[in-house]
């Protein structure tokens, strides 16, 4: 199911449906929000099979979380905490192969050339998911910096990476970032998943 917000111009709520009634989906959710900050909602096709999606459906994020990911590391750029050109690993208490994520990449001097920058442009060099991979290992098939290539796999050494840095342990075992926005952020309604890397798959469609 794909979710979409939008920032328009201009108010045009047969429009709005009709994109999102062309959407190649099986089920669409759409937020408009305009400069004067009215908000338009609307939704197409099925979130299960004879039921019809709804602007109340709460889906999976995904991918949408890179984008809260982005703002808390710039805003640690912006207090002068990161810098975006020098190289992760001085940022982190030991190698970054001996943190449980990366333990696959021992040994590999190019974890030295990783940056947040490549961290956060999909520069990283690897592949999306180890998973995906045929033998599921993290592994350098470019060097950092050399091609952009969509990489999950960067987003978990930039959770490293703002773990190291910055963010207290909380006593239930997570940790937190103040982030700001400009202003405060609601959410009615969501929940959290956790599974180990490569499970989500099975994880998500249990719950």
């Amino acid at each position: 199911v794909l979710t979409l917000i939008l920032s328009a111009g201009c108010s045009d709520e047969t429009r709005y449906q009709q994109l999102l009634d062309r959407i190649e989906s099986p089920g669409a959710q759409l937020a408009v929000i305009e400069p004067d900050g009215a908000l338009w909602t609307g939704a197409a096709g099925e979130a299960a099979p004879g039921v019809a999606v709804s602007d109340e459906h709460a889906f999976l994020i995904g991918s949408n979380t890179k984008v809260f990911t982005a703002a808390v590391v710039l805003q640690l750029v912006d207090e002068g905490r990161l810098e975006l050109d020098r190289p992760v690993v001085e940022y982190l208490a030991r190698p970054l192969w001996e943190y449980e994520d990366h333990v696959d990449l021992a040994g590999d001097a190019r974890c030295a050339l990783l940056t947040t920058r490549h961290l956060l442009s999909h520069a990283t060099g690897f592949a999306n998911f180890r998973w995906l991979e045929p033998d599921q290992l993290l592994r350098f098939p470019r060097a950092p910096g050399e091609h952009y290539g969509y990489s999950g796999e960067g987003f978990y050494v930039l959770q490293t990476l703002l773990e190291q840095v910055s963010i207290p342990p909380e006593g239930d075992g997570f940790k937190s970032v103040p982030v700001h926005f400009g202003g405060p952020v609601q959410v009615d309604r969501g929940f959290v998943l956790h599974a180990p890397l490569g499970q989500w798959q099975s994880t998500l469609a249990v719950s």
